[in-house]
């Protein structure tokens, strides 16, 4: 969805400032704002659906127990980064509640929030995960 409305919103700045020679002012902004949520949730959704980058070559090779270690592992460093994510994520969007985008009319709250929401389903998936590994 995210995507779909950075694509439109693209096209039509292209269209007003090519074709009508006005620019949308404040289309910049908002799609980098939609970026950063998008990239954001899309952690969380990537590693719910185990497509994160890994390096499977060499994890293949290794011995059944050593995998499911490692995963394990993995799965709890995961949940670390998370909590650290969240709470600077927090500080960070609480920080900049105050602020105001010039071009669009709203806090920066909104904008940095993805960091903490984007944290939570990181940190719900990698524990969900890392109690799958353990009934294993």
């Amino acid at each position: 969805m995210l995507l779909v409305g950075i694509t439109l919103l693209s096209a039509l700045q292209i269209v007003c400032r090519y074709f009508l020679g006005a620019s949308i002012s404040w289309s910049n902004d908002l799609n980098q704002f939609m970026m950063m949520w998008m990239v954001m949730i899309g952690a969380g959704a990537m590693l719910w659906k185990g497509s994160h980058f890994t390096l499977a070559i060499v994890v293949e090779k290794l011995p059944d127990n050593i995998k499911k270690l490692l995963r394990i592992i993995v799965f709890v460093a995961i949940a670390i980064f998370a909590v650290f994510l969240f709470i600077s994520g927090t500080q960070l969007a609480l920080g900049q509640s105050h602020q105001i985008v010039p071009a669009l009319g709203f806090t920066y709250l909104y904008v940095y929030l993805a960091m903490p929401v984007a944290a939570s389903f990181i940190l719900l998936f990698s524990v969900g995960m890392l109690v799958k590994e353990m009934k294993r």
